[in-house]
């Protein structure tokens, strides 16, 4: 395919590269944590639910410009920003969600994370296991291959962690790109063509899966969707197109790479770590892990669609709806239900 080409962009990097990136961990200062606190004391024992907060509500005059440079980062430099010092521990759950809540409205709109409609998600272990009917990976102990989500910006909130184990993991997809091209040319080509992935039961069409390409080049700009349990899921129903040898192969080198010293960085989110990704830009995923007794892994997941976002391309109108660049964009059709 000779439209193939590297895309040399901020977040083309290596696991090293982004340890080491001035922008990957920023600190916040006392007047933004104490800015966040004042926002947030008008709605501590209050009756009104987290999501009928509005920006306007949840004033955040010196920190929603620190936001605004950690969203161009994120959409036009390395993608992946972790913002530190939160004092989660102070806080009850409600008003961890209220203040997750707030912060989130001055990056964008939230998006439904599945068919029921959550906007906010609790990331914890409910005795689960992956492969129950019942599980997702967000409410197991169990390891996430490395993946992608449904929306623009993943945006997680550390409150707790495991007694062990729990790393989060993550990798440029623009970097690995770029690596195929250098050295699998033709598995890469591959990747542009359309795989299928499952529709979730609930979703009312007539088939029970849909095309869409892994990587994606639309008006210059560079895209990514990868949900691999997805697409081997498709592969369950007889009348969807059998994966070929060389999609395979595809998608075995793709996952050899993106797991590489190289490319993966694993990392520990400390209680009060805010991480924020393209989901366009970079996957992430986690190592399994265990909890003890008074130490419990726990997150708060919110994805966003903001203003800064991209164009997809038109066969991206079936998960995300909205194609044009800063829509409103929902991807819950990346869940099971």
């Amino acid at each position: 395919m000779s439209s193939l080409v590297e895309f040399q962009i901020p977040s083309a990097f290596t696991a090293n590269e982004l340890l080491n990136h001035p922008d990957w961990i920023i600190d916040l200062t006392a007047e933004e944590i104490a800015e966040i606190d004042i926002a947030l004391r008008e709605h501590l024992g209050s009756n009104v639910e987290y999501q009928d907060i509005t920006k306007s509500k949840f004033p955040l005059p010196c920190f929603s410009t620190k936001l605004s440079y950690v969203l161009d980062v994120i959409e036009n430099g390395i993608g992946a920003v972790i913002l530190r010092g939160l004092p989660v521990e102070k806080y009850e759950p409600m008003e961890l969600k209220k203040l997750f809540w707030g912060i989130s409205l001055h990056l964008g709109t939230a998006v439904e994370q599945s068919s029921g409609g959550e906007l906010i998600n609790e990331i914890k272990n409910m005795g689960l296991k992956i492969g129950d009917p019942k599980s997702r990976y967000i409410n197991s102990r169990g390891a996430a291959a490395l993946h992608t989500d449904g929306c623009d910006l993943v945006m997680m909130l550390s409150i707790a962690e495991a007694e062990s184990g729990g790393e989060s993991e993550l990798a440029s997809s623009v970097g690995v790109h770029n690596e195929m091209l250098k050295h699998y040319p033709d598995l890469l080509e591959v990747l542009y063509e359309p795989f299928y992935y499952k529709l979730p039961n609930w979703y009312q069409g007539t088939e029970n899966y849909y095309p869409l390409p892994i990587f994606a080049n639309c008006q210059g700009y560079f895209v990514c969707t990868y949900i691999r349990y997805l697409i081997e899921d498709a592969q369950n129903y007889t009348n969807a197109p059998r994966l070929t040898e060389k999609q395979r192969q595809a998608l075995d080198k793709l996952d050899e790479i993106y797991n590489s010293p190289q490319f993966k960085l694993s990392f520990r989110l400390k209680p009060g770590d805010m991480l924020l990704m393209n989901n366009l830009l970079v996957v992430h995923g986690r190592k399994d892990y265990t909890d003890g007794v008074a130490t419990k892994r726990h997150l708060m997941r919110v994805w966003v669609s903001h203003p800064k976002s991209r164009p997809l391309p038109p066969e991206y109108s079936i998960p995300y709806t909205n194609t044009a660049p800063g829509s409103v964009r929902v991807g819950s059709l990346f869940v099971k239900w």
